[in-house]
């Protein structure tokens, strides 16, 4: 293992989530492969990332902590780059790319939804601040149906929720609450959408403060709570991935852990710390579909 990474030099770390273990954390010279890619500098200096993504096409997108949105090819190399249209407040969170390559950021501090199109373009934004149906406290995090008719967006601050549109921004409906019970959430960080074979579509809300998961049918029917318990550890973000599994990042532990959708767990990967196969304070998670 290499000596600890210096401050300066940023990493987005890649590893390969196959060969799950008995739930011990797995140092990274046990996976099948792990690669490291460097953010850019700019004039700004060198950013951290903030959110990462897997588009259809196997492209890494990637929010870093300037106000850039980067994409990257799946062998490290940088794609392209682009900056959000207001960045001074504060940086976005959250990421989801359509397969004909639109781009969808929730703009956090600015309190609304981005969609650029793939060139970097941008498209629309929709949502201002506030507690009514189509407004954001905070939005961080958006995820598509499989479909790709309805976009969900979570946001915390007090009025944490999750909300429902079309891809033009035309809001549907909403679910879920602020407090600490099932089906509630103090900042809700990620977003899955996931059919299943009973062909009812779900949404998995990371938890991060109540360090659960909690899962609603498409419409907004809470039906039960998943990963309740010690191998979760203020989850910022959470994946999905091949064969049924879930991936959450650990923003207090610096590690990955893996469920099924039926909440047993798969294995743990990571640590807090600098070195190769650590993590530190990790807020953002996705799984290609060669289970990168």
């Amino acid at each position: 293992m290499r000596a600890a990474t210096p401050p300066e030099s940023v990493l987005l770390a890649i590893v390969l989530l196959a060969g799950c273990s008995d739930g011990a954390a797995v140092p990274v010279d046990m996976m099948p492969g792990f690669r490291e890619t460097v953010l850019p500098t700019t004039e700004g200096g060198r950013p951290s990332p903030r959110a990462v993504h897997v588009g259809p096409d196997g492209d890494r997108y990637v929010l870093d902590t300037l106000g850039q949105v980067l994409a990257f090819r799946p062998d490290g190399s940088l794609r392209g780059r682009w900056w959000m249209p207001d960045y001074s407040v504060g940086r976005p969170e959250g990421i989801c790319v359509t397969t004909g390559g639109d781009v969808y950021v929730a703009d956090t501090h600015y309190h609304r939804v981005v969609q650029f199109d793939a060139a970097g373009n941008v498209v629309r934004t929709f949502g201002t601040r506030g507690e009514e149906p189509g407004q954001f406290e905070y939005p961080v995090a958006v995820e598509l149906d499989d479909a790709e008719d309805f976009l969900y967006v979570a946001e915390y601050g007090g009025h944490d929720r999750v909300q429902k549109f079309t891809l033009d921004g035309e809001y549907v409906s909403e679910f879920g609450e602020v407090g600490t019970g099932p089906g509630q959430f103090q900042r809700a960080s990620g977003l899955v959408f996931r059919r299943g074979s009973d062909g009812v579509g779900r949404v998995f809300v990371s938890d991060a403060i109540n360090q659960q998961v909690h899962v609603f049918t498409e419409d907004g029917v809470f039906e039960r709570l998943l990963g309740e318990g010690p191998q979760l550890g203020f989850p910022y973000d959470i994946a999905g991935g091949p064969g049924g599994v879930l991936a959450a990042a650990n923003y207090s532990t610096g590690t990955v852990t893996l469920f099924d959708e039926d909440g047993s767990l798969r294995g743990v990967y990571g640590g807090a710390g600098r070195d190769a196969g650590q993590l530190w304070t990790p807020w953002g998670v996705a799984v290609a579909g060669d289970g990168t």
